[in-house]
């Protein structure tokens, strides 16, 4: 019976650890926290959206990993996903695309690993840090602080440096031992931070936007959604999807805006039109209280302060209107930064995926280990993205291990 240990009790780590098992090999689950799957119980704001059931679901990760990953989806997607859960007693439910546990709770979703991992007779080792990691003639040796454990094959799923207490520390050292090379983990899925007077003026509003990240000048990636203001600059799902690249950017020291388009659901000139006639409708009004047919009066306060409009809104002709909605569909925000590891979902960075093989997970440098989930360099949008990709990782690096090819 082939010996394998699991680094790391996240998703990935359970998923390999229990895919492992049931095909025949003797597990034993290292993780260095007092429980498993902590990070796990936070996801979806506590209910889990565990999966998407896009046709494309590579589409949902950066241009140039997408070739790699749609290998890997054909091994395990979506559905697999969904069928490994149900074949468990757990079900499921669909919101769109968004795949969810029927009860709303990330906790049922750890329940069932955890139940499975016990059914799978796998060893969970809870506070046991590996320090490092020695291929031996026979396989590895594995060292923890207090301990040694021998194992025909290793499968490293410390997961990365987002959302965690700065006394943790993710895998990255036992890789760089390793030799291998680590693409800079930066933040992502994370709020941006912006100096410009309109986030503390609006702080604590929420609106339905369009954004663009420009990156020196150029558009890289637009997004639409719920945008959130805060007095340190910008927040909401809208704002997770771009703050990758965003953070990548900024590490590259490149120049990083936001175009933000803050009515983006007519034609401007019609906006313009509809505005004008407001306000000749109705000359007792001010500019502010015009404006507040389409935004909220938090936000219809600050444009018209901003525009200087202190007179009655009929003072403005069609076309005054007409510029003050290009203005405030070519709003432009400096972004000079991100929130820190802490308050992120996700990393982006981690080890190159020129280091594995595209096909079982397996370090080309190293026989015998195997790699899964966030320590690698593979992160992708809110919605589902990056716990299937948990879910693929752990279940191809959990097959081959036990195949030991």
């Amino acid at each position: 019976m082939r010996q394998i240990i699991v680094i790391g009790g996240g998703p990935a780590g359970m998923m390999a650890a229990i895919t492992a098992a049931r095909k025949g090999a003797a597990v034993t689950l290292l993780e260095q926290k007092e429980k498993l799957g902590k990070k796990l119980l936070t996801t979806g704001n506590g209910r889990c959206n565990m999966t998407n059931i896009s046709a494309h679901l590579e589409e949902g990760y950066s241009e140039e990993k997408q070739n790699f990953l749609k290998g890997c989806f054909e091994q395990f997607d979506a559905q697999d996903t969904i069928s490994f859960f149900e074949s468990m007693g757990m079900m499921t439910k669909k919101r769109e695309n968004l795949i969810y546990p029927v009860t709303d709770q990330a906790a049922t979703v750890l329940d069932f690993l955890m139940m499975e991992l016990r059914r799978q007779k796998v060893k969970v080792k809870c506070r046991e840090k590996v320090t490092a990691l020695e291929k031996t003639k026979k396989g590895w040796l594995v060292k923890t602080e207090g301990w040694q454990y021998e194992a025909d094959s290793v499968i490293m799923a410390g997961g990365s440096k987002a959302a965690i207490q700065k006394e943790d520390t993710a895998a990255y050292p036992l890789a760089e031992k390793l030799k291998l090379e680590i693409k800079k983990p930066l933040p992502a899925l994370v709020p941006l931070k912006c100096k410009d007077k309109v986030c503390s003026a609006l702080a604590g509003l929420r609106s339905q936007v369009k954004l663009k990240l420009l990156i020196d000048g150029k558009n890289v990636q637009t997004e639409e959604g719920e945008l959130q203001w805060a007095e340190y600059g910008i927040s909401g799902i809208v704002v997770f999807q771009i703050s990758s690249k965003a953070a990548r950017a900024l590490d590259e020291k490149k120049k990083v805006e936001i175009e933000v388009d803050l009515y983006p659901f007519k034609e401007k000139q019609q906006i313009a039109k509809f505005l004008h006639h407001t306000a000749v409708s109705d000359p007792q009004k001010t500019a502010e209280e015009v404006m507040m047919g389409i935004f909220p009066k938090k936000l219809a306060s600050f444009l018209a302060h901003e525009m200087g409009w202190k007179e009655k809104a009929d003072q403005y002709t069609e076309n005054q209107w007409e510029e003050a909605v290009k203005k405030w569909n070519h709003l432009k925000l400096l972004i000079n930064g991100t929130k820190p590891f802490e308050q992120a979902q996700i990393c982006s960075g981690g080890v190159a995926l020129f280091e594995i093989d595209e096909k079982t997970l397996e370090c080309r440098q190293h026989r015998g280990l195997y790699i899964a989930g966030e320590l690698l360099d593979v992160d992708g949008m809110c919605g589902g993205y990056n716990l299937q990709w948990a879910w693929t990782s752990g279940y191809i690096c959990g097959t081959y291990a036990a195949k030991g090819k």
